[in-house]
C-alpha cells in the first residue's frame, strides 16, 4: 500500500508541475532566457546572485528554469541586482 501511495504522489506532483508551470507558455520561457541573460550579462554566477538577493543558489536556478514563478517585486530586485530595466525582461515577447 505505501508503495502504492508513492507512486500516486509522484503521479499527482507531476501532473501538476506539467499543468501549472508556466515555463510552457512561449512567451513566459522567452521571459526565463531574459532573466537568465540579465544575470550572465552582470557577469554574476547564480550563487552571487543569490548571495545579493540574500537567497539560496537553488532560488536563482528555479526562477530560471520555471521551477519557481517570479513575481513583480522579486522582478524588480533582479532588475537591481543586473542592473538592467525591467525592459529588458519584456525583450521578445510582442514578437
Amino acid at each position: 500500500m505505501v508503495f502504492d501511495m508513492r507512486i500516486w504522489h509522484t503521479a499527482i506532483c507531476q501532473r501538476q508541475s506539467t499543468s501549472l508551470m508556466p515555463a510552457k507558455n512561449r512567451k513566459y520561457r522567452l521571459f526565463l532566457e531574459n532573466l537568465k541573460q540579465a544575470r550572465l550579462d552582470s557577469g554574476l554566477m547564480q550563487s552571487e546572485a543569490a548571495k545579493l538577493l540574500k537567497r539560496d543558489q537553488t532560488y536563482i536556478s528555479k526562477c530560471e528554469s520555471g521551477e519557481r514563478g517570479v513575481d513583480f517585486i522579486e522582478l524588480r530586485e533582479f532588475a537591481r541586482i543586473y542592473g538592467k530595466a525591467i525592459s529588458f525582461f519584456e525583450k521578445g515577447l510582442d514578437d
